[in-house]
C-alpha cells in the first residue's frame, strides 16, 4: 500500500483527529485498454510518494506524460469495481470520489450530487453515460440520495484514504461514485462567460472547471499529506531526490544481462562464420 510517516505536531490540521504513524493514501481508476494514457495521473502519484495505485481492467497502460515517474508507480489490476473495493475494505481503506473543479462551492457543509448524461470522449459512435457531479443548485430536480461532497479545505480524509478517480475533470461515471463513501471536489470561482466548444456549442460556465483531472488530484493529495504531517521529500539538484529504480529482481537482472552476453557471442560466431566461408577460411578455398 502506498503509505508515509505521519509527522505528529501537525498544526494545519482542521480536523481534531489522530493522523499519527500510518496514515496511507492511494488511488482507483480504471483502465480499460492498454493505450488509455495515465501519464500525467502517474507522474502526481510519484511526487506525492505513491507506490501502488488499483487498477480495475489492465496493468499496462500509457505513461506519456510521466517524464519516468511512472517506474516509481505500481498498478494492481482487477477485472472488476467490486474486487477492487472489496480488498480496498479489507485493508480498512474509505472511498472518496473525486469530482474535480466546482464552480463557487465552498461551503463547509457540503453539497448534494446529481446524475447527468455526458458524451464518452472517443467513442466510436456517439454515446453517453451517466456521470455524477456536484449540485449548487437547491432546487436541482436530479438531485440523488447519495454521499455529499465536500470541498478539499473541509479534508474529509481518514486513515486510509483512496480517491476514486475518473478521466473527466468535471464528474465521476455513476459506476464509480456508488461505491463512494464519500466526495470532494476543488472549489473555484465561476468563468466569466461561457466556453465554446470545437463544435460551436457553448459550456454552461457553473459547469466548467479551471482545472484538468490530475491538478485537481494533486491539490487534494495535497490536503491529505498537509493533515496528515507528511515531511516534504529533500531536493537533488533541481529535482526531488528518489530511489533509483532498479527492474526487476536483482536475480532476473544478472540473468537477462547473460542472455544478452549469450546472444552476442551467438551473433558474433555466426558473423565469424560467414566471414571463414566467403573467404575460404584463409586456406585458398575462398571465392577470390
Amino acid at each position: 500500500m502506498a503509505s508515509s510517516t505521519a509527522n505528529t505536531s501537525n498544526n494545519d490540521n482542521t480536523d481534531e483527529k489522530d493522523t499519527s504513524t500510518h496514515a496511507q493514501v492511494t488511488l482507483l481508476i480504471e483502465n480499460p485498454k492498454k493505450n488509455t494514457n495515465w501519464g500525467p495521473l502517474l507522474r502526481c502519484c510519484a511526487a506525492f510518494d505513491i507506490a501502488q495505485i488499483f487498477v480495475v481492467g489492465y496493468d499496462t497502460c500509457s505513461v506519456q506524460g510521466s517524464h519516468g515517474a511512472s517506474k516509481h508507480v505500481e498498478l494492481i489490476s482487477f477485472p472488476t469495481h467490486g474486487q477492487a473495493v472489496e480488498t480496498l475494505k479489507e485493508h480498512k481503506f474509505q472511498l472518496i470520489g473525486v469530482l474535480g473543479g466546482v464552480a463557487n462551492a465552498y461551503e463547509g457543509s457540503g453539497y448534494m450530487v446529481h446524475t447527468m448524461e455526458q458524451p464518452i470522449h472517443h467513442a466510436e459512435k456517439a454515446k453517453t453515460e451517466t456521470v455524477v457531479a456536484v449540485s449548487t443548485d437547491p432546487s436541482d430536480s436530479d438531485q440523488k440520495e447519495m454521499p455529499k461532497s465536500f470541498p478539499i479545505h473541509c479534508r474529509p480524509f481518514q486513515q486510509n484514504t483512496c480517491l476514486v478517480v475518473g478521466k473527466r475533470a468535471v464528474g465521476l461515471p455513476l459506476r464509480m461514485a456508488e461505491h463512494c463513501e464519500k466526495f470532494v471536489h476543488v472549489p473555484h470561482v465561476a468563468a466569466l462567460q461561457p466556453s465554446i466548444n470545437a463544435d460551436g456549442t457553448t459550456n454552461n460556465p457553473k459547469l466548467t472547471s479551471w482545472f484538468t483531472g490530475e491538478a485537481c488530484v494533486s491539490m487534494i493529495l495535497h490536503e491529505f499529506a498537509s493533515w496528515a504531517g507528511f515531511h516534504s521529500e529533500t531536493y537533488q539538484g533541481q529535482k526531488y531526490k528518489v530511489l533509483k529504480v532498479i527492474k526487476g529482481a536483482p536475480e532476473n537482472q544478472e540473468a537477462k544481462r547473460n542472455e544478452r552476453k549469450r546472444k552476442a557471442e551467438e551473433l558474433q560466431q555466426e558473423e565469424d562464420d560467414n566471414a571463414k566461408n566467403l573467404f575460404g577460411g584463409g586456406d585458398d578455398e575462398g571465392d577470390y
